[in-house]
């Protein structure tokens, strides 16, 4: 497991306001637990930053008037909106005693899922581990390979040598999600509208219909022709008469 050093003062101050007044100069407040007595410490934050940021697994290891520490991250507070470290917790590592240690989750292999256009969603980044130093590891490595669209690994799926995962055992730590349906656009057609305004209904074909008060009134072209003939004889037999 990686070990890095970090260098701390004591605080002699407490309250918020002497947290602040560490703050401002570039201090983050520490608390370090889990030895014979609670220490309330100081430490530079760009050398926070750079271990906060560290992917995987570390041993922090505290310098302290001429004495070593160590000690793993048990909590990080952040400032709500600058972001910036607002506090850090420390846990005093021992060889003969359980601690809890947060460990990064890394996937091997490629799922089956990935070939049939699925995605793998590591949902559980970091899991709660708690055991002797010497029994937890650097990662836990889960193999994704045969995994198909659907498929996932739970806490209460996984196992570890000597030490016990405390997460909930129904989180969903991987999972493969299937791929997300494609959304078709049809773009809106002109909806035709009468002399006044109102919309015409529009047939499945995308014609409007035929106005059936016009097609009432328009007489078919044959009986138009019979009519006719039919006025013009009428008038020759008047036409006789006289």
């Amino acid at each position: 497991m990686k070990t890095v050093d970090l260098l701390v003062k004591e605080r002699t101050e407490k309250g918020t306001k002497s947290a602040n007044r560490l703050r401002r100069s570039g201090q983050v407040p520490v608390n370090l637990y889990g030895g014979e007595k609670n220490l309330n410490l100081s430490a530079d934050e760009k050398a926070l930053n750079k271990i906060v940021a560290i992917p995987e697994a570390t041993i922090i290891e505290v310098l302290l008037n001429g004495n070593k520490f160590q000690t793993t991250l048990q909590e990080v507070q952040f400032h709500p909106v600058t972001d910036r470290i607002n506090h850090i917790d420390l846990v005093e590592l021992r060889k003969d005693r359980k601690v809890i240690m947060r460990i990064p989750v890394r996937t091997i292999g490629t799922a089956v899922g990935i070939k049939d256009g699925g995605q793998v969603i590591v949902r559980m980044r970091r899991l709660r581990v708690k055991g002797i130093l010497a029994e937890i590891p650097d990662y836990i490595d889960l193999n994704v390979e045969p995994m198909k669209i659907g498929d996932s690994i739970k806490v209460s799926d996984l196992t570890l040598p000597g030490a016990e995962i405390i997460d909930p055992p129904n989180a969903t730590v991987v999972r493969i999600q299937p791929p997300r349906a494609e959304i078709v656009t049809v773009a809106p057609t002109a909806t035709p509208v009468t002399a006044e305004g109102a919309p015409v209904a529009v047939t499945p074909e995308g014609q409007a219909p035929a106005d059936k008060t016009a097609a009432a009134k328009e007489e078919p072209k044959d009986k138009k022709e019979e009519k006719e003939k039919k006025e013009e004889k009428g008038k020759k037999e008047e036409k006789g008469k006289k």
